[in-house]
């Protein structure tokens, strides 16, 4: 009887720890979704990369009917109007500052000033995360062309690096398979637990505050040195395959008529980074590689200096941000995502690239 007592107590004494236990963890789930609350929500599709979903607003966010940041715009262009479509990633979508302090919309407002409102300038914000050259090729034919824009401005922020992924193949398919994005498991924890949003933000923080006292190089989730500087056969491998859909899209907006400008890549990566640079850094680990900052700078000069005779040869409009941005962290919030000082310098150079273009005159329309 004695021991069928004390079973029972020990019964009671598990229940009441695991009833402990799974009501912290609901605690620290309340906490982590008040802390760390989810991403704005994004969907994958295989055609166009990330797309977001229409008619939200969170904060200073919002997508129109189209899923593009910013107002609603009417699917056919007023008259008297110049509309300007921005593609690329995450730097021209620019969620972390507010709609009014985007470099599109800083572009809006300057060349309002100088065209003193006539004709009136649209701008698009057609961009999402992660976006690289053949998506924008499918995404311009697709959805931006159909709009009829007078100018396309293009940045593709990291398209050298897709490489680095060990499924990386040319048709760009493995980016389509089931378990890429948000099908996995730890995508859906990212999006459905405040715990473990909040994990994973302390392990970022440590990784970032490491890195700083080793030059730039982290470790990743598990805690096990990655492996280091990727090769060259690895970096540079299928070195051309950007600019053959870059020149694609150059042929593709020539026959509809339409202005076509490129932007070179600009990131906050020099020589000597210090301490407090190298905190904010988080785009030096992929596909399980760790690059050196050296690693990345020579990447990105090749990139740069072939688009740039890219331009010259398609006489695509250029403009060179690369060459303009300051690379402290008064321009950038990260490697490569800008301040609002940063957009401010970044349409100063669209602007001025424009202004080089017969003096304006082909911004103005025929019906003004």
């Amino acid at each position: 009887m004695t021991l069928g007592n004390g079973a029972i107590t020990l019964s009671r004494q598990g229940i009441a720890v695991v009833v402990i236990c799974i009501g912290l963890l609901l605690v620290l789930e309340f906490v982590g979704r008040s802390m760390f609350p989810p991403g704005r929500p994004k969907y994958w599709n295989p055609v166009y990369g990330t797309v977001q979903p229409p008619n939200y607003t969170a904060g200073h966010y919002r997508t129109n009917s189209l899923g593009f940041r910013g107002p609603e715009i009417s699917l056919e262009k007023p008259g008297g109007t110049f509309r300007i479509a921005f593609v690329g990633g995450s730097v021209v979508e620019a969620v972390h500052v507010k709609e009014e302090d985007t470099f599109a919309y800083q572009v809006q407002q300057k060349l309002y000033r100088i065209l003193k409102g006539r004709p009136t300038i649209e701008v698009i914000i057609a961009a999402g995360d992660s976006r690289t050259s053949h998506y924008a090729l499918s995404h311009i034919v697709n959805r931006i062309l159909p709009l009829d824009p007078d100018l396309i401005i293009q940045l593709d922020a990291s398209d050298m690096w897709g490489t680095l992924d060990p499924s990386y193949e040319p048709t760009m398919y493995w980016k389509s398979r089931p378990l890429y994005g948000q099908n996995t498991l730890r995508q859906w924890l990212k999006a459905n637990s405040g715990l473990f949003r909040g994990i994973r933000r302390m392990r970022d923080l440590a990784s970032r505050e490491l890195a700083s006292l080793k030059g730039g190089q982290s470790k990743n989730a598990g805690g096990a040195s990655r492996k280091l500087d990727p090769p060259d056969e690895v970096l540079f491998r299928d070195p051309q395959r950007p600019f053959d859909n870059i020149h694609r899209i150059g042929l593709l907006t020539r026959e509809a008529g339409v202005n076509y400008a490129v932007m070179t890549q600009a990131w906050l990566y020099k020589p000597e980074l210090p301490p407090e640079e190298v905190k904010v850094l988080r785009g030096l680990q992929r596909g399980g590689w760790n690059m050196s900052v050296d690693t990345a700078l020579r990447s990105i000069k090749s990139y740069n200096d072939s688009l740039r005779r890219l331009a010259m040869d398609d006489d695509l409009i250029l403009i060179d941000t690369d060459r303009l941005l300051p690379k402290d962290l008064d321009h950038y919030i990260d490697d490569v995502h800008l301040t609002a000082r940063g957009h401010e310098v970044v349409a100063d150079a669209i602007v001025h690239a424009l202004m080089q273009e017969d003096d304006m005159a082909w911004i103005i329309p025929d019906s003004i």
